[in-house]
């Protein structure tokens, strides 16, 4: 039997009044990953845009909105504590159209994906706007992208209500004037890439990683490398070495018909010097360095997400939130299982 002193505070008791006197007004609105069951909600909080409506209400249905899938597509709901109602969602992913719109090569496309996320739906009932419900949403959804590795959040807003340009700027993002687009640049492609912004559109995004390998801005505005970052593009031109030396080698026989003898030694040295040269660049052993290489920074990127994923569970467990631990907790058996698919050691 453990004995209870009057007046004293358990640890437990005081832990969880210290969370609560520490949390903000808005603490009576909940923002959580949307769960299977409230798509049909969530679609009804964009009224304006039934497309990305339908897309998200079955995602969250088959429940791949959880920020753990193929896609990485994250739906973040903000229910209200009292009435259980939601008020609010957020949702974003890697933006497929958008690489493809770019014409990247495919090495720099794949590392765009990699790197970008986009803001695809942002909704929030006008009665909980005081409650500073963008930039909370904005916020969650940074974290959870920050910690599985993405450098870059970004996305465009249609509207003409200052309001939602001001919380994007409070949350830490650049904005931009209609219809100014944003462009990247990167040591795999020369030339900066652009994204086109619609002339009612206003672009943002905001840098999640301390020193990003691709870099962002906004059109018109100067955008440089960092030091020792030089363009590093392949040359098409490579195998022209070979067929020089093997034009060099065919015609030494013809003018010294006489000796047979002497030219072959030459002749052998040449094809012998032309067949390393052909080896060194054939496109089966390019296909093998790039297949290698993405195979090193799939691992890279898993275990970075693993360790994330356990300094979430970690956060989760001091917070003392059921959902949350629970959410943690299947967000890391599944990182622990593709790492296990990898032959990656936790």
């Amino acid at each position: 039997m453990t004995a209870t002193v009057p007046g004293v505070i358990s640890t437990k008791t005081r832990r969880r009044q210290g969370s609560a006197g520490q949390r903000p007004v808005a603490s009576s609105v909940w923002i959580r990953p949307a769960r299977v069951g409230e798509g049909r909600q969530v679609a009804a909080l964009l009224p304006n845009d039934p497309s990305t409506a339908e897309l998200l209400r079955s995602s969250i249905e088959a429940d791949r909105a959880d920020g753990t899938n193929g896609t990485e597509l994250l739906v973040l709901v903000a229910i209200d504590r009292k009435t259980e109602r939601m008020v609010g969602m957020g949702a974003a992913g890697v933006p497929r159209q958008w690489i493809a719109a770019l014409k990247l090569p495919q090495q720099a496309a794949r590392l765009v994906a990699r790197t970008m996320v986009a803001v695809g739906a942002l909704s929030v009932v006008p009665e909980a706007m005081p409650q500073k419900l963008i930039p909370r949403v904005l916020n969650r959804l940074a974290d959870h992208y920050r910690e599985a590795g993405f450098q870059w959040m970004a996305g465009h807003c249609a509207t003409g209500a200052p309001g939602w340009l001001d919380h994007l700027v409070e949350s830490g993002f650049t904005v931009g004037d209609k219809g100014v687009g944003m462009r990247l640049q990167s040591a795999l492609w020369p030339i900066p890439a652009n994204l086109v912004t619609q002339p009612t559109q206003h672009a943002f995004f905001r840098r999640l990683a301390e020193e990003p390998t691709v870099l962002m801005t906004l059109q018109g505005v100067p955008l440089q490398l960092r030091e020792g970052a030089a363009p590093t593009v392949p040359a098409p031109a490579a195998p022209a070495p070979v067929e020089q030396a093997q034009a060099a080698a065919a015609p030494a026989p013809a003018p010294q018909a006489e000796a047979k003898a002497a030219p072959k030694p030459k002749a052998a040295a040449a094809k012998a010097e032309a067949k390393p040269k052909a080896e060194a660049v054939t496109p089966s052993e390019t296909a093998e360095q790039t297949k290698e290489q993405e195979q090193a920074d799939t691992i890279r990127t898993v275990r970075r997400r693993v360790s994330a994923a356990k300094g979430r569970l970690t956060r989760a467990l001091d917070s003392g939130d059921e959902d949350r631990i629970t959410a943690a907790r299947a967000h890391l058996a599944t990182l622990e299982k593709q790492a296990a698919s990898l032959g990656i050691a936790n």
